[in-house]
């Protein structure tokens, strides 16, 4: 599935068909090195960055707008070959710091003061190594928290509830819509492991077996969701046939939360590149993108190709777009 510019919004029945087509899928995957989070040599960088962390990016959070209004974040390429000390000393050099190492792209996620971002970026074009610098953009990606939607909005993707109280599972519209049904004569995705990119998923679910996952966000803290969204999204791919709640188009397949989007739906574009980064390295079978931005990013875009080029099936949503925003407003 092609990533377009318009990115990514949230159809079941969209990605349900991928999902579905993908379930017999197998790949053989690069071998990833484990590399630093960020460069954490500066005291003052180091808290910085974990000041960010610590307010999750919630664009409700007084003291991350502060965070935020103080620093500038980009994305840069650089050509291949150049090692992560390498990479990490040329964002060094400019008056930045790296917040993640995106060698699925040779490149880098950097944090600037935001009265040093002219400078970073005039210092970074002056290097031959650089061959792009975009700024990596915090925009709203999905539409709704599905935690604070009315009930009828919430995925039913049972509970323990249901299950006390005897009701049945139930095969959902979107299931029958892509013959779901239909391949678990075949396989029901038992072997193949899922990342969905998205807002985390409720490792405490009963009707989910969620096998890890990773916090991108924070790196520190569980990739637990707070939205909702990503649990809705996992309900879809992989709700479990155990007799209530209901049932996913690949139920035996292994689920794994990769968190990139904080409680309000917002995240950067690198941190969703990152997560596909994750993904690869943890030799991910599938990456699951139901979000979707207003602007293109070169970052992101590699990413994805790269991913796929390395054997991961990547399945994005498309559809409605979400309309243009910046970080002040909708």
């Amino acid at each position: 599935h092609e990533m377009t510019n318009s990115g990514f919004a949230a159809h079941q029945r969209l990605w349900g068909v991928s999902i579905a087509a993908m379930l017999l899928f197998s790949g053989t995957l690069s071998q990833a090195q484990s590399l630093p989070d960020f460069d954490g040599s500066n005291a003052e960088i180091q808290a910085l960055v974990k000041a960010f962390r610590e307010g999750s990016l919630s664009r409700k959070s007084d003291d991350d707008q502060s965070a935020r209004g103080q620093t500038e974040r980009f994305a840069v390429l650089f050509i291949n070959g150049l090692t992560p000390e390498r990479r990490a000393f040329l964002i060094q050099k400019a008056g930045g710091t790296v917040i993640h190492d995106l060698w699925l792209v040779d490149g880098a996620a950097a944090m600037v003061p935001a009265d040093g971002a002219a400078v970073f970026l005039a210092s970074l074009k002056e290097q031959p190594e650089i061959r792009l610098v975009e700024k990596d953009l915090f925009r709203k990606l999905i539409e709704t928290s599905f935690l604070q939607s009315p009930p009828r909005a919430v995925p039913a993707i049972g509970s323990l509830h249901d299950r006390v109280m005897g009701k049945s599972q139930d095969v959902p519209w979107g299931i029958r819509r892509v013959n779901a049904e239909k391949a678990w004569s075949v396989t029901r995705g038992r072997g193949i492991r899922v990342a969905i990119v998205d807002s985390g998923i409720d490792f405490n679910h009963s009707d989910l077996w969620v096998r890890g996952g990773f916090n991108v966000i924070n790196p520190g803290r569980s990739a637990q969701d707070d939205n909702g969204h990503g649990t809705h999204v996992a309900g879809t791919v992989a709700a479990l046939d155990n007799g209530f709640g209901v049932v996913g188009v690949a139920p035996e397949a292994a689920l794994y939360a990769v968190k990139v989007l904080n409680a309000d739906g917002w995240g950067y574009y690198s941190d969703i590149a990152y997560g596909i980064q994750w993904s690869v390295g943890q030799q991910m079978h599938i990456v699951n993108l139901s979000l979707g931005g207003d602007q293109p990013s070169t970052v992101l875009e590699e990413a994805v190709r790269n991913a796929t080029t390395a054997g991961v099936a990547v399945v994005a949503a498309a559809g409605k777009m979400l309309p243009p925003q910046d970080v002040d407003g909708g």
